[in-house]
């Protein structure tokens, strides 16, 4: 059996292929990490970027204006109400801010596991290498909005697998960007095997516990009931 040919060039930047398969392409990336990863290594940053803002900001659109507003609540059916008589001036200014707060919190979160996975893997391996680390958050970044959204239609369609469906979207990303991570380091970053598991397990303990602080910060502009408190409830003694 032949080997898997290996990608130079990550789907989103191949110009021969369609619109549609350069997204689908980059979107499964995510299950084949190892394979994936020399293409990060290549390239620069705004492809990147232009991906991670096309694929993650309709998302946390949806997802903030569901969660977030003080003016609107969607009920299990998709039901839509407006509460307290809001007028429409006052429910897009509350849009508008939950959709600000749900920037802030993904990218805020990005960042925590981004930041020392970056630092770290520059530091144990080669150093002009360090775009890839930039390149493979900004290219997975989809994942958690993205898992947030079908979180919270099973949600609203099936009330009773709502818990199962918030824990998975907390858990699931935070394992797929486990592997993709130690697959970058080691092969996109140059670090060694053991170092690479180093870089990955700093970067996750780093987000854990920022994550509590982020949250915990942004909580007093959030309506009651959000999976923010869900989390920092679980996270108290």
């Amino acid at each position: 059996m032949s080997e898997p040919e290996v990608p130079t060039l990550v789907a989103w930047e191949d110009a021969s292929r369609g619109l549609a398969s350069r997204v689908l392409g980059t979107l499964l990336d995510v299950f084949r990490p190892t394979l994936a990863a020399p293409a990060l290594a290549q390239g620069g940053l705004p492809p990147a970027l232009a991906f991670a803002l096309l694929t993650t900001l309709p998302f946390i659109a949806v997802f903030a204006t569901v969660e977030y507003t003080h003016t609107l609540s969607v009920a299990p059916g998709f039901v839509v109400q407006v509460l307290g008589h809001a007028s429409s001036a006052l429910i897009a200014r509350d849009v508008a801010l939950a959709c600000s707060l749900g920037v802030g919190i993904e990218f805020g979160e990005l960042l925590l596991l981004a930041a020392p996975f970056i630092t770290l893997a520059r530091a144990y391996g080669a150093p002009d290498r360090w775009r890839a680390g930039v390149r493979l958050f900004l290219y997975r970044a989809w994942l958690s909005p993205v898992l947030a959204v079908t979180a919270l239609l099973v949600s609203l369609s099936a009330p009773q697998l709502a818990p199962a469906a918030y824990m998975a979207w907390l858990l699931a990303p935070r394992l797929a960007m486990l592997f993709s991570m130690r697959a970058t380091a080691r092969v996109a970053c140059g670090t060694s095997a053991l170092a690479s598991w180093l870089v990955v397990g700093v970067a996750l303990t780093v987000h854990v516990f920022g994550q509590r602080l982020l949250l915990r910060a942004v909580e007093p502009l959030l309506p009651d009931g959000t999976w923010v408190e869900l989390v920092l409830r679980s996270a108290s003694p």
